[in-house]
């Protein structure tokens, strides 16, 4: 079952990324594009959207997170989808041995200063800071300064082959800093994820901490059955997020991406995906939060968007923009 979990995850995200992809190389001129309401569903356009009176998307994506864990971050979530393609390229050219993965233990207190920093200006209506860690808005970056331009010097070298057949394609306006700072991202998440993975989600991504800390009191997540694990080592050898600690048979659910990895690997069926809501036995002593702490969870979110939306001028509410599909900060 859990193969087929982690092959529907995979398809979903590469399904998810590529439409992104496209929508930034050959729609960002239309307005009301089929795929500019997927870009929609991204974490951060959802949180700007709740200060314009749009809280649903967000609300479905802080259920989702109750419910399911950081699914959000192994599907919908772009940038993780290119940091496991890179991890899959570059373990190619790496012996079996250098391919596996251990366990670290959690960056907690960088995890929450990356956070903070980026949370404490948009309390005060600015997202500048955010929008240089949001996955989405840098994907963004990388889209339509990296990979459009590549399409674009590609697209009219072949015009200039073919001029019958093939129209030269005027450049896109060359702004420098936003090329070399989406250039400087990009080789940051290569170098990040060729060698640790998730790292880059579990160490300096703010919705990825924030989605973690909701993920703490989900409903379903994978719990390890110390009766049938005989520390293999398996799972943690092909855990991208670093997060099982075999030896005391924990798994940091708050970095778990929910990618279903160690489930598939594992020979002993020691590792299961289970509704623990209310339930406590000798090896799930860790998981015994339940709806109440739930509920205050969604209600400290809550809170922040609603101070925020209560401390926002009417006549600072931004009109809706004549523009193409953008990342925030773009």
């Amino acid at each position: 079952m859990y193969k087929w979990l982690k092959r529907g995850r995979v398809i979903v995200s590469l399904t998810i990324t590529v439409l992104i992809t496209l929508a930034f190389l050959f729609f960002s001129n239309r307005d009301n594009f089929f795929f500019s309401s997927l870009l929609k569903y991204q974490f951060i356009p959802a949180l700007l959207g709740v200060f314009t009176g749009s809280a649903i998307i967000l609300a479905l994506l802080v259920l989702m997170s109750l419910l399911f864990g950081r699914l959000y971050c192994s599907t919908i979530c772009p940038l993780g989808t290119l940091q496991d393609s890179v991890w899959r390229f570059s373990s190619l050219f790496r012996s079996r041995k250098n391919r596996r993965f251990r366990f670290s233990k959690a960056n907690t207190i960088l995890r929450y200063s990356f956070l903070f920093v980026a949370a404490i200006p948009l309390l005060f209506g600015s997202s500048f800071v955010i929008s240089l860690l949001d996955p989405y808005s840098n994907y963004g970056k990388i889209s339509s300064e990296i990979i459009s331009r590549s399409e674009q010097f590609i697209h009219n070298i072949l015009s200039s082959v073919f001029p019958d057949t093939i129209f030269f394609r005027s450049y896109s306006q060359f702004i420098a800093i936003s090329f070399f700072f989406a250039l400087f991202f990009l080789l940051i998440v290569i170098f990040m994820s060729a060698f640790r993975g998730r790292l880059y989600c579990n160490s300096v991504c703010p919705v990825g901490t924030t989605l973690g800390f909701i993920s703490k009191f989900s409903a379903f997540r994978p719990v390890i059955n110390i009766d049938n694990c005989n520390k293999c080592k398996l799972c943690v050898s092909n855990c991208k997020s670093e997060c099982i600690d075999i030896e005391n048979g924990n798994i940091d659910i708050s970095r778990c991406v929910t990618c279903f990895n160690c489930m598939t690997v594992c020979k002993r069926n020691a590792i299961s995906y289970k509704l623990v809501w209310g339930i406590k036995s000798e090896n799930e002593k860790r998981v015994v939060t339940g709806r109440r702490e739930a509920l205050l969870t969604m209600g400290l979110l809550g809170s922040f968007v609603a101070a925020r939306a209560i401390g926002r001028k009417s006549s600072s509410i931004p009109h809706e923009s004549e523009n193409g599909i953008a990342p925030p900060g773009a």
